[in-house]
């Protein structure tokens, strides 16, 4: 995460939510992230949710729109977000390859992540990048490889730390 200018950012899934593991601010003056190692917020919100969520199973996806948009809806923290918003961004997601959420959570704020794969193809985590609007947007293709790399090599230790815990 060090060769990051922007605050890098490691989520699991938790059931509906996703669970900060681990950030690493980065070097830009400007502190584009509002969430902190433990904090968990639900699947979607953010670009690290967003990639959690939209690498799901089918099946299992839906249930979680079902239970991300009640909460949503009754809590109403995310006026913006709702599940027509979800399932739009999840698609586009997993047709770009990696997901980016810009100007929903915080106004000029967003992020760009991809999931890291189990050898089922679920997502069990994912690395994101947190920063400005403009900073990402004039850099996403850069970001979004150099996060896809990233990913590659977790996937690639996957199977390793898997044998080397069992």
């Amino acid at each position: 995460a060090g060769q990051f200018e922007d605050t890098a950012i490691l989520s699991v899934p938790c059931g509906a939510e996703s669970l900060c593991l681990d950030l690493e601010l980065g070097r830009y003056p400007v502190r584009a992230n509002y969430l902190e190692t433990g904090h968990r917020r639900l699947l979607g919100v953010g670009a690290g949710s967003l990639a959690l969520l939209a690498w799901l199973p089918e099946r299992e996806r839906d249930a979680v729109l079902d239970t991300v948009a009640a909460q949503l809806h009754r809590t109403q923290a995310y006026p913006l977000i709702d599940r027509a918003l979800l399932q739009a961004k999840a698609a586009e997601s997993r047709a770009r390859g990696y997901a980016v959420l810009l100007d929903v959570v915080v106004e000029r704020m967003g992020g760009i992540a991809v999931p890291v794969l189990g050898a089922d193809g679920s997502p069990v985590a994912a690395i994101s990048i947190a920063a400005l609007t403009d900073r990402i947007t004039t850099r996403e293709a850069e970001l979004a490889q150099a996060l896809q790399r990233e990913a590659a090599q977790c996937q690639a230790l996957w199977p390793g730390m898997e044998r080397a815990t069992a």
